[in-house]
């Protein structure tokens, strides 16, 4: 979800910033239909990714495959960030993804529900990393797309706002049920970034109260640089104290994680 450059990501912004929440949901939908059309057309992709072509005939070419269904903002959208961005034919896809999915927390950041679907979208992504079944049931090309996306209405229904529903929905029309994992952590990445902070997963066998919470998101603050985002797992496996990801970053501070160090180190079982 990180494939548009910054030039990229900043035309974007100016592209949305008139747009109001619906306007910016029909944008994400024909961003993400569009990614899809894109990555099944290597022919297309390689043709509007040709440095030998004219920017504006690779813009013509674009909006003549797609017509009327695909709105002009989104087509215009693509071709301006063909312009700014060299990239070869799959990273074409990547590009259009990560628009897509800007596009989609742009909404929600104009409905004022962006840390709610950043919190839900967290919420989901744990549901997915446990069920094993879900997993499964995801990755399995045997499955139908429809019914994967019923499961997983099934699943979040009540428990998740009708915008959170939708973008879960509109990332399996993607065919992203293989990468969900993937696919929702960056979004969860994003979403963070978009309010100035990092995500940070606690892991902690009981929950933190405020004051603790404060002071750990404090403490992280201060050793990447960042304000912090919480997301907290309560975890059994977690024995004593707790332990933290930030990003590639891991922070042990578990009773458990101690041992198994200290075992490895005199070579005990």
């Amino acid at each position: 979800m990180r494939g548009a450059t910054a030039a990229v990501r900043e035309a974007a912004e100016r592209a949305f910033a008139a747009s109001d929440p619906e306007a910016l949901g029909r944008v994400a939908e024909d961003l993400f239909a569009l990614a899809a059309l894109l990555d099944r057309e290597p022919r297309l992709r390689r043709a509007l990714t040709d440095p030998a072509v004219p920017a504006d005939s690779r813009g013509t070419l674009l909006s003549g495959v797609v017509g009327d269904r695909v709105a002009r903002g989104a087509t215009a959208l693509v071709a301006e960030a063909i312009e700014l961005q060299r990239m070869d034919d799959r990273e074409l896809v990547d590009v259009v993804d990560s628009l897509a999915a800007q596009a989609s927390l742009a909404e929600a950041e104009r409905a004022g529900e962006l840390e709610r679907v950043e919190d839900e979208l967290f919420w989901f992504a744990k549901v997915y990393e446990q069920g094993r079944d879900l997993r499964i049931a995801m990755i399995d090309p045997g499955v139908p797309g429809e019914a994967k996306r019923r499961v997983v209405e099934d699943l979040v229904a009540g428990k998740v706002s009708p915008r959170t529903a939708r973008l879960l929905g509109l990332l399996l029309d993607r065919g992203h049920a293989r990468d969900l994992d993937r696919t929702l952590e960056g979004l969860v990445g994003l979403a963070a970034e978009r309010r100035g902070a990092v995500v940070a997963e606690v892991r902690t066998a009981v929950a933190l109260d405020a004051t603790r919470r404060e002071r750990l998101a404090a403490a992280l603050a201060g050793a990447v640089g960042r304000p912090v985002e919480l997301h907290e797992v309560l975890d059994p496996g977690v024995v004593g104290s707790l332990t933290v990801r930030v990003g590639d970053e891991v922070f042990d501070g578990s009773v458990r994680r101690q041992l198994e160090l200290a075992r490895e180190r005199f070579g005990t079982a």
